[in-house]
């Protein structure tokens, strides 16, 4: 999955090949998030880089050197169906790209509410949704702002650290007191106490084909299926141990988990395979994100820089 020095490798189902080992342009090889363009090119988050564009074969770096970033510290990152790219930092506001400048949105002056972003989601209108850590969310429709946290009977948690999107255009918001679901003009929560949600603070958040929204917490995940929960624990399951970071689906209907310690989970058919930095060549046991690339390739953010992963075959799993 990867090499120990910062470069990236891709597993063709039988070999491993070295792309760039040390030609990653980011100053730092932390990675926190993976998104495609239409035009398959990969954008990286990168906490203490700046944000790194992978076309194929070149990289391109944007830090505060040839763009207007208030913060090298990038952890949120998603592409609008435009092809605007925004870019959400922590200490600098949110900018956007398209494709020939960058434009920046922080507070005072644009109504953004907080320059700690968290996660970034563009809903089915065209909306673009920041999540921060400390003020809620904040809503951009290409003209204005709206607001929402637990002052105005939006999330019950100014925290919120990650959002998905279901099928039915449905908004899902892992907060750190309890998830919280936005459809039309009303918001539902669901916690410990009203629902079969294993953990209040939640961590990570996916919405999959088939309906389900999955949610990350530290040692389990909770599974809302729209009628009834089910929970995976780390030690009993096959969950690896730490915090859910990232959940992510692949063309295949597996889902995989990024964890803060435990490395990569792939959960398939009820079926566990963990990957860690021992068993496999993962670069880090902190993984981060995992992007499901146009091409069905896996890109693994971790601690340590990038993975690709290519799986052809079940077997390909095998270390």
């Amino acid at each position: 999955l990867g090499t120990n020095d910062g470069g990236v490798s891709i597993f063709d189902g039988t070999d491993w090949t070295t792309l760039c080992a040390g030609h990653f342009n980011a100053p730092d090889t932390r990675l926190d998030k993976v998104v495609f363009d239409a035009a398959g090119k990969a954008w990286f988050a990168s906490n203490g880089g700046g944000v790194t564009v992978f076309d194929g074969s070149h990289w391109q770096n944007y830090t505060h050197r040839n763009a207007p970033f208030r913060s090298a510290w990038v952890g949120a990152i998603a592409v609008h169906p435009d092809g605007t790219v925004w870019v959400g930092t922590e200490g600098g506001g949110a900018y956007s790209f398209d494709g020939n400048a960058w434009r920046i949105f922080a507070p005072p002056e644009t109504g953004f509410i907080h320059d700690a972003i968290t996660d970034i989601a563009v809903d089915q209108a065209g909306r673009t949704w920041f999540a921060t850590g400390h003020h809620g969310l904040s809503v951009f429709d290409g003209k204005k702002w709206t607001v929402y946290n637990p002052a105005d009977s939006g999330p019950t948690s100014r925290d919120v650290r990650g959002i998905a999107i279901d099928a039915k255009g449905r908004m899902w918001f892992a907060t750190m007191n309890g998830l919280a679901r936005f459809y039309g003009k009303s918001w539902k929560v669901y916690s410990t106490t009203n629902s079969g949600l294993d953990q209040d603070r939640c961590y990570s958040i996916a919405a999959t084909r088939d309906g389900s929204v999955w949610v990350g917490h530290q040692n389990s995940v909770s599974v809302f299926d729209g009628k009834g929960w089910s929970v995976h624990k780390a030690h009993q399951d096959g969950l690896p141990s730490g915090f859910v970071q990232s959940i992510t689906e692949d063309e295949d209907g597996a889902i995989w988990f990024g964890t803060s310690r435990g490395g990569l989970a792939r959960l398939l058919n009820a079926s566990w395979k963990i990957y860690t930095a021992q068993n496999s060549m993962l670069a880090d046991n902190e993984v981060t994100d995992v992007g499901v690339a146009p091409d069905g390739r896996l890109f693994i953010t971790t601690g340590l820089g990038l993975n690709v992963l290519t799986i052809t075959e079940p077997e390909a799993q095998s270390e």
